[in-house]
């Protein structure tokens, strides 16, 4: 009976913790942007989207990039004409990345 009661209260606090950690006001709203490369430099990434419109990503020291297989890359290997998914925030009306992958 006592291993039934610690296992459902175990259940119990780890699931008020996850749903804790996901709560709105916790959770960062972002958005996806697939496109290619236009120009790099070590502050933002311009990103020509689908429909042909430019979009200025900044660059920050939280931003992850990485190569198609998803292993770490430098902002620096980025070039022009390159395929690329980003993942950023948009506030105040500057984008910030958080995650920049090249696409193969």
């Amino acid at each position: 009976m006592n291993k039934v009661f610690l296992f459902a209260i175990t259940i119990l606090l780890s699931t008020s913790v996850c749903f804790a950690q996901s709560s709105p006001k916790t959770m960062e709203k972002s958005t996806g942007l697939m496109g290619v490369v236009k120009t790099v430099s070590s502050t933002q990434v311009v990103v020509t989207d689908p429909a042909g419109k430019d979009i200025t990503v900044n660059v920050s020291d939280k931003t992850v990039v990485q190569d198609p297989m998803g292993k770490p890359a430098v902002l620096t290997s980025l070039t022009a004409g390159q395929k690329i998914m980003v993942k950023y925030q948009a506030a105040g009306g500057v984008n910030t990345a958080l995650i920049i992958k090249v696409r193969s």
